[in-house]
């Protein structure tokens, strides 16, 4: 059951579906279709995202093995505080 009314609701917190080109709304229920200059800003957007989300995948996978040494130091110190 839809949290607002159609009438209530701002229509932010949308489900887009890209093939068909209909938006749902999560809080109301209503539809409306994009124009195709939305969906391409829509794909636009996600490309941006993805890419953002590579470049943290890589900074993280290339920080890895230094943060695994550091990690292997501090235990070594740990467990062997004179050397």
């Amino acid at each position: 059951m839809p949290e607002l009314l159609p009438e209530e609701c701002d229509c932010q917190d949308e489900d887009i579906d890209i093939l068909t080109g209909a938006a749902t709304c999560h809080m109301c229920g209503s539809r409306r279709y994009l124009t195709t200059k939305q969906l391409d800003r829509l794909s636009d957007l996600q490309a941006e995202y993805d890419e953002y989300c590579h470049q943290l995948e890589t900074e993280q996978q290339e920080a890895e093995p230094a943060e695994m040494e550091r990690r292997e130091m501090e235990s070594h110190f740990e467990k062997h505080p004179h050397g």
